[in-house]
């Protein structure tokens, strides 16, 4: 493959990925004879992070190439990172790493989501009636919280008071974090050609903590213990990276 063939199989996939009728898992086809002499079938592999970053990418089904990623924030439209042709299979590496976007930031030295304490953007319920929601693991209580911050309709936040139980699994989460920020950047990294000697082992980890994690499975509970039903329930503990005992909170996206 050329580069100049790379760059128009690029174009076309972001077109097809910026329609509104392409979601993940759609295919498309591109006829041999367009740009390569051989069909090229593109697949869209989405991945939702735990603070809602969205990744699309676009994969060759037949090679497993990614030409392309699209990464942003749940319902927006992202950024796309091409990927460089220096990182093509059989291609020649730079022989210098490739310049940045400007607005391209580390963030191993920070966690992928920031605490409600910088928020300014959900609103406080102040409700001193409001209902106490409980955190089960199969049948086992971890903790509860009152959901106090309402971001959406259907999405609410709130600090997560823990149970006794919970601490037989917080390091999984006080760990996910970093593990989430470091393969966050990894991604990005790689889509510019920069390389990590440590990529696997940041693989890995965030790979065996989402296991740890769905294996779990959380669910809601009203005060009655009666099952809640949600799309999605996530803990996020910081209380070990801010030494404060209070930065632990539940997000809830419940399904009406």
């Amino acid at each position: 493959m050329t580069k100049d063939e790379l760059e128009q199989i690029q174009l076309i996939i972001r077109q097809w990925m910026s329609e509104p009728t392409t979601r993940s898992d759609s295919l498309l086809t591109i006829p041999s004879g367009i740009v390569s002499d051989r069909a090229i079938v593109i697949e869209i592999k989405s991945l939702l992070t735990f603070d809602n970053v969205l990744i699309e990418s676009a994969v060759d089904t037949d090679s497993g190439l990614c030409y392309t990623k699209r990464i942003g924030p749940s319902g927006k439209p992202g950024e796309f990172i091409d990927t460089p042709f220096e990182m093509l299979p059989g291609e020649t590496a730079p022989t210098s790493e490739p310049a940045l976007p400007a607005n391209f930031s580390h963030r191993a030295q920070q966690p992928a989501i920031e605490p409600s304490l910088n928020e300014s953007s959900p609103e406080v319920d102040s409700d001193p009636e409001r209902p106490k929601f409980l955190l089960y693991s199969n049948q086992t209580l971890l903790g509860h919280s009152f959901l106090e911050q309402t971001k959406s309709s259907n999405e609410r936040k709130g600090r997560f008071h823990p149970s006794d139980d919970y601490f037989d699994y917080s390091q999984i989460f006080e760990a996910f974090p970093q593990a989430e920020n470091d393969w966050m950047e990894l991604n990005a990294r790689e889509a510019y050609g920069l390389t990590d000697d440590d990529a696997d082992a940041y693989r890995n980890r965030f790979n065996e903590l989402i296991n740890k994690i769905e294996a779990l499975k959380l669910y809601l509970a009203d005060a009655t213990s009666q099952r809640i039903e949600t799309k999605e329930v996530t803990v996020e503990d910081l209380s070990y990276y801010y030494d404060d005992q209070r930065e632990r909170w539940l997000y809830v996206t419940f399904a009406k």
